[in-house]
């Protein structure tokens, strides 16, 4: 049993206050667990029981509509959301822009594989530029040349070129007509 030492008087009474709201809160308002896993459990196997007479219900609705002959009709091109609505600008940067192709003199001796092992070549889309201080994987917009398509960086450039973007192109002649430009790019979250 639980033994203390009291010396006031006023610490008494509220010590046998206590201990008697203890006692009458146990017999007055009994807690039955049992009760009350039984219940949560019973209201839970209704909801379910109602969800599976539910699916059951829509099944047999498109077993019949199936046996009817009717079709749904889906469109024929289901709507999507450009990539510039999905993805948001987190920050804006003016850069200078160069082009490069998958050729050995610009490259090494895998022209057709970025710093990442990404095959540019097997991929065929101009999707792919390099820049040395963007992480790998970082999606970018470049608006004023190419609108709302979105780049990832997957190759790195020679360690000079800090603040550079250079854009893989299939065509050597495109890449020479691009030559150098400064712009803004976004950079997308």
């Amino acid at each position: 049993m639980l033994y203390f030492k009291i010396n006031n008087s006023n610490q008494r009474a509220l010590c046998v206050l206590l201990f008697g709201i203890i006692l009458f809160e146990l017999f007055a308002f009994p807690f039955n667990v049992k009760a009350e896993i039984e219940y949560v459990l019973a209201n839970e196997k209704q909801e379910s029981d109602s969800i599976r007479s539910e699916v059951k219900k829509d099944d047999e609705e498109d077993l019949s509509s199936e046996k009817n002959n009717e079709q749904v009709k889906l469109p024929e091109e289901l709507p999507q959301l450009p990539l510039s609505a999905v993805r948001s600008v987190k920050a804006t940067k003016y850069v200078e822009i160069t082009a490069y192709t998958s050729d050995i003199a610009q490259c090494d001796n895998s022209p057709c594989t970025t710093a990442t092992g990404f095959n540019v070549c097997k991929h065929g889309a101009e999707d792919t530029v390099a820049a040395n201080f963007l992480k790998f994987g970082t999606k970018i917009k470049i608006p004023e040349y190419y609108g709302n398509k979105i780049f990832i960086v997957r190759d790195r450039m020679n360690p000079r070129y800090q603040n550079r973007i250079d854009v893989w192109m299939i065509d050597r002649n495109e890449a020479i007509k691009f030559g150098v430009r400064k712009t803004k790019i976004e950079i997308l979250e």
